[in-house]
């Protein structure tokens, strides 16, 4: 059976092919931007968040300190998972609460700061990026930062603003104290608060040599600001490198001196330094995991991604212009009578039953017969044959239309029709 209408017109479409051409295009934009964004969208998380880190533009955020060293070129790298930790150069560490678990960072082998904490957070949700610091901390909070390792005494002092000391570090480091200074006093390893083999307490410190941490900053009355054991390095007080103190220029300048130095791991100057300045993140909540569909989008496979966009880009313009007009289908069953009974012939061929239309094509030339010849209508049967047989004595019409009615196949029918046909000539021409 035919499948397209009879009389009706071709149907078009309702688009033209420039429409279609910019909707295809605005999917697979979508589609593109759909993915970038899936893959990037976590590095975003957290930026502007109030807090105290790297990513926050609050008083209390390291972001000043972070633009700074970024536009004086020493390339620092926000740190957004453990496997960072493993490069060269100075990491630092900002931990908001001194719960916060500081894992095997500050084990690294290679310099490392760690800033206390000192304010209450409280991030203003009408305003993003912005936050209110209702006072300091509990004392406790800083004082567990590296607990139970290390055990320390945090003291916050009163003071008119006065330079700190320094000593053992470059003389270009130099600090104005805050109104609030947070100091460490009284650090000692976790085993000076065991008792001796006599059941005694611990005996006293006898002088400052005893002390965990060497003081490269204090605030001159035995207060620890900056300290080192190794290569581990601890800042007191945050405010000191944090946004608040980013506002005075000499404490900014004073800021990157003192980053150089400790990526050198303390020696005097920034000559000695290697690898970068790496902010951490990671232990703020911030951290990124790795990311197949990122992977896409990064060197080496960023080159294979881009095979496989002008891949599809080349495809979609093949389909879009081919080659020459698209041919209609013609119709399963053509028009006229002609083709009718082609198709009738066909399909008796295909059932295997021509041979059987031997009778049929008889009847067929019998007819025609009688028209040619007059024979009146009354005349039928074997009288009909009677009279054809008489009308050509070497060819009688009955045994020719019973050779074409006995016919077992195609050969012994097509015989047995050209001989009726051949009768039929003789009796016209």
């Amino acid at each position: 059976m035919s499948d397209i209408a009879i009389g009706q017109a071709e149907p078009r479409s309702p688009f033209r092919r420039g429409a279609v051409v910019l909707l295809i295009a605005a999917g697979v934009l979508g589609f593109l931007l759909l993915m970038v964004f899936a893959a990037y969208a976590p590095e975003r998380r957290g930026l502007d968040n109030g807090r105290a880190n790297a990513l926050s533009n609050s008083a209390v955020g390291f972001r000043g300190l972070f633009r700074l060293a970024e536009a004086t070129g020493r390339a620092p790298v926000l740190v957004r998972n453990d496997r960072q930790w493993d490069g060269d150069g100075l990491l630092i560490l900002t931990p908001e609460s001194g719960y916060t678990s500081l894992g095997e960072s500050t084990n690294r082998g290679r310099p490392t700061l760690v800033v206390f904490p000192k304010w209450q957070v409280e991030p203003l949700d009408e305003r993003g990026g912005w936050a209110s610091t209702p006072g300091p901390l509990n004392a406790r909070d800083p004082e567990t930062v590296l607990f139970p390792a290390i055990r320390y005494d945090i003291e916050r002092r009163v003071t008119n603003g006065e330079t700190l000391a320094v000593a053992g570090l470059s003389q270009d480091i130099r600090f104005d104290a805050p109104p609030m200074l947070q100091v460490l006093v009284n650090d000692r390893f976790a085993s000076d608060d065991d008792a001796d083999e006599d059941g005694e307490r611990p005996r006293a410190r006898r002088d400052a040599r005893d002390r965990v941490f060497e003081p490269l900053i204090t605030d001159g009355r035995g207060g620890i600001v900056l300290g080192r054991i190794g290569h581990l390095f601890v800042l007191s007080d945050p405010d000191l490198i944090n946004n608040i103190g980013m506002r005075d220029a000499a404490n900014a300048r004073a800021a990157l001196a003192l980053l150089d130095i400790l990526q050198a791991d303390g020696s005097k100057g920034r000559q000695d330094a290697t690898g970068r300045i790496m902010f951490d993140v990671t232990r703020n909540g911030f951290a990124v995991t790795a990311s197949p569909l990122r992977l896409l989008f990064e060197p080496p496979l960023l080159a294979m991604t881009l095979c496989l966009f002008v891949l599809m880009a080349m495809v979609g313009l093949r389909a879009l212009a081919p080659f020459g007009e698209p041919v209609a289908r013609a119709r399963a069953l053509p028009f006229g009578k002609a083709a009718l009974a082609d198709s009738s012939a066909a399909m008796m061929r295909k059932a295997g039953r021509t041979h059987r239309l031997g009778m049929r094509y008889a009847d067929a030339i019998r007819l025609q017969a009688r028209r040619m010849f007059a024979i009146p209508a009354h005349i039928r049967g074997d009288t009909l044959d009677a009279r054809l047989d008489r009308m050509n004595r070497r060819n009688d019409f009955t045994a020719l239309a019973a050779r074409a009615a006995a016919a077992d196949n195609d050969t012994e029918l097509l015989s047995a029709a050209r001989a009726l046909d051949d009768w039929k000539r003789e009796k016209t021409s």
